[in-house]
This record gives C-alpha cells, structure tokens and sequence, in this order.
C-alpha cells in the first residue's frame, strides 16, 4: 500500500475524532482540514549563508547574520503590514524545518532582514503594542527585540548613509518625493 493512502486516512480519522469529542460536548466550532496555507509554494527572496560561521562581517548589515540569513525585499509599491512580518517569521520557521535530519538547522543560527524603502509606521505601532520594541542600530537599520522565535532586523533604503548600499537605494527609483519624506522617523 502507498505511504501517502495511509498518511491520508490518518488524517481523516484523526479529523473525525476531534470532530466527534468536540461535538458531543455540545460547544459550536468549525472544522476544517488540510488548509493549503497561501496560494503559491513558500520561496525566499534571498538565502544568504555564511561559509565560515565564525566569519563575523563588520558591515551595518552584514554585522547582525548568523549561519543562515533570509531576506525578503519589499518593493516601493509593496505594502509592509504585521501580517508580512509574522510570514516572514514563518519563514524562517518553516526553513529551519527543512534539515535532512533533527536539528541540521539550528534556530540560533538564522536571521531575517527586511528590506524596504519607506518607514513602516503601522507595522511597528502594532509590534510595539504587543511587546516588541524596535531599536535603532545604525541609520536606516532597526533590529527588533522582544518575543520573537528568529531575530529579526529592518533596513529603510532611504535611511542609509550616503555612499552606504547604493543598489538598494537603486531599486527604490520610483519612489516619490512624498514617500521620501514620510520615511524619517
């Protein structure tokens, strides 16, 4: 017999037990099983690993990686909102569990950076009410504290120092005027 026929009916029995327990207890919920989780497969926007784990680089950026450093970019047109930054976090989660064998991937040893063009304000109005603090480590990079499984640190191209990351400020061209200003803190 197939491995996946028997994974199958595992899980439909499993989803008929709970529905069965919960039922009989009489307490009104929803039931609904194997959730496809997005619309496309997950994919990194950059995967960034250190050949030399001791290598520390001394880069603004560079500086807060680990081993295994996962980017995602966010266009000037894109939108930052907490939803992005909990999926960014399932990221990182998700890669970790991607090892060939139990802990092949440790959780210290991975990072997230964001990288985007404009300040997200709402984004980190809403971290902030829920115990996570943002701290300004260099202009333009903000690394945040509190809670969290991976560590986390934001870049706002339009931040960074002069003569400091110029492609990424290249990126953000079609950015207006407005936006600019609106990415001060």
């Amino acid at each position: 017999m197939p491995k996946e026929s028997v994974r199958t009916r595992f899980h439909y029995g499993f989803y008929a037990a709970m529905e069965v327990e919960y039922d009989l207890a009489n307490i009104p919920l929803i039931y609904e099983q194997e959730i496809q989780l997005g619309k496309d497969p997950f994919r990194l926007d950059l995967l960034v690993i250190k050949k030399q784990p001791r290598l520390i680089l001394r880069d603004p950026i560079g500086k807060f990686f680990k081993i295994f450093n996962i980017f995602e970019y966010k266009s000037p047109e894109d939108r930052l909102s907490i939803e992005d930054f909990y999926k960014v976090q399932g990221y990182g989660l998700f890669y970790k569990s991607q090892g060939r064998k139990v802990n092949e991937i440790p959780i210290e040893s991975i990072t997230l950076t964001i990288v985007r063009h404009t300040y997200p304000r709402d984004m980190i109005k809403m971290l902030e009410q829920s115990g996570i603090s943002v701290k300004k480590v260099h202009p333009g990079i903000y690394y945040f504290e509190g809670n969290l499984c991976i560590p986390v640190q934001l870049v706002i191209s339009s931040q960074l120092p002069a003569g400091e990351y110029e492609g990424l400020k290249l990126l953000a061209q079609g950015a207006t005027r407005s936006e600019e200003h609106t990415s001060e803190l």
